[in-house]
This record gives C-alpha cells, structure tokens and sequence, in this order.
C-alpha cells in the first residue's frame, strides 16, 4: 500500500489578540494565557511601544500588535492569523468586532457597559454565517452573577417573578484606571430597571436594600448600580425583574452617596456653616 504524505508545512495555530492587552485586566489575562499559548500570544493597543515593553517583560515569544479601534486601516494587519481576539477596551462602534467576525474570528468581550453588549448581540445572525462565536458577560458582574442567578432560577422550588444580586465589593482589591473612571461616570446618569410592573428610571445610590452576607461581613445596606447583568438577565432567564446592588467591604463606603442625602440637621449646623466661611 502507498500512503502519499502532504510535505506542505501545516500552518501555526492561529493567535490570540488581547486589545488593551497592556491596561491592568488585559496584563493579568495575559499573564494567565502566557504558559499555554506564549509564542501566539499578541498585544493590542494604539501605543506599539507599551505593548513592546510588556511582551518583552512577560517572555515566552508574545508579540506587540498596533492596532487603533478609529482607525480601520489598522484592523487586517492587527488581525492576521488570528483566530481569537478578547477584547478589554469599551468599543464605540461594531467595525472592529465586524472585522472579526467576518474573518471567522472568535471574539470576547470583557464589557461591564449594557450598550456595548447590545450592539454586538445585534450581530448574533452574522457571527452564525461566518462561523464566529462572541462571548459577552465574562467577569464578575456580568459574568459571574450571571450564571449565580441561572442557578438559583433553575433551582429554586417555584418559578422566579424578581431577582435581586447583592455585590460586596472590595476596596483593597487592584483596580484599573479603566475600571475607576467606568464607576466614576456612571454617578450621574440615570438608568432604566426593569420591575414588575414595568420600567422605572432610577440613579446609582439613590435607592438602598439590605442583605445578610457570610461572616464578617453580616447584615449591610446595598445601593444600586448600574452593572449590566440587571439590563440582559429579564430576557435570558424570563424574570420579570432584575436589580443589582452594590456595597464595600469597609464602612466608608457611604462618602460616595449623594450630598442631597446627608443629615439636614448636619448640613444646617453652624458648625459646618463656620467651616464653610472659613474656607
């Protein structure tokens, strides 16, 4: 019997692109990737010379790509031989993910901001044509939360007519500049919660709940937030209502209330109208 070989050379494995790959999530993603997949380890971002100095520091044979999200002169070249990309930078627009897609390139997004997702399930049907899988919801909150409340609706004795999730966040934990300014914008601006008997706007810290958590942290107040799992949970699990609350793990956390919210008597005391003078 003769058995022809193919002496043509099979290609590399395809790369893995992390856009943002050098701000602090893309850096610990990257280091997590490193041992597996070093040498098709690729990092992205507008600044080639960061992304040089962090593949340099992390080994293993990763490799800087440039590559600027408003400038689509720049995707095919970021995006050769690469098979998947996880993207850790709120994108504006969907010319960068429909590049992807187009390419039968699998895309992640690490997104915490509900527009974003919105935009990309938009391209569900056209990632089915060309063979591309996005995946959205992958951290904490979303992510995590997520599946914690398929659980409990999947698990729970009688069907679920109102989820609440109650996030206990920690003040010491390493938080990227991206991710202090994300929490920072969302302050001010109003959002939409979807309730029982419809849809309601509220603020962030305008409204508070209380929820028991496991020692040491017992009983605490919780405040809304505008993370995005409340926004898509209504229609994956079929729950007519969603919030999601926040607190910290240290008992300053009420400074970031509102000033309207403060005790009148304090506000009108003379000693704070003293201090207000003398400033």
């Amino acid at each position: 019997m003769t058995i022809a070989a193919d002496s043509r050379p099979s290609a590399p494995p395809p790369g893995i692109l992390i856009v943002g790959g050098y701000g602090t999530v893309g850096r610990q993603i990257a280091r997590l990737l490193l041992r597996d997949y070093g040498p098709r380890l690729l990092i992205g971002g507008r600044h080639e010379r960061k992304a040089a100095r962090l593949t340099r520091s992390l080994g293993h044979g990763a490799q800087p790509r440039r590559l600027d999200l408003t400038d689509p002169a720049s995707f095919p070249g970021a995006l050769n031989a690469v098979g998947l990309v996880i993207m850790c930078l709120d994108t504006a627009d969907l010319n960068f993910p429909l590049a992807c897609i187009t390419r039968g390139i699998h895309y992640i997004d690490i997104t915490a901001t509900y527009p974003v997702i919105e935009r990309l399930e938009m391209l569900n049907d056209l990632a089915r044509v060309h063979g591309a899988t996005i995946l959205c919801s992958v951290g904490l909150a979303p992510g995590l939360t997520n599946l914690l409340a398929k659980a409990c609706v999947q698990n729970a004795p009688a069907p679920v007519t109102a989820l609440n999730i109650h996030l206990l966040l920690g003040l010491g934990d390493r938080h990227g500049r991206a991710a202090l300014a994300w929490m920072v914008d969302r302050l001010h601006r109003p959002y939409n919660v979807q309730e029982i008997d419809g849809v309601r706007q509220v603020l962030v810290f305008d409204e508070q709940s209380q929820t028991k958590f496991p020692a040491p942290f017992c009983t605490r107040a919780t405040y809304r937030f505008d993370f995005s799992d409340q926004h898509s949970l209504p229609a994956t699990l079929g729950v007519a209502a969603v919030s999601t609350w926040s607190t910290f793990d240290r008992r300053f956390r009420n400074c970031a209330r509102r000033p309207r919210h403060r005790d009148r008597r304090q506000r009108d005391s003379p000693n704070v109208a003293d201090r207000r003078a003398s400033a």
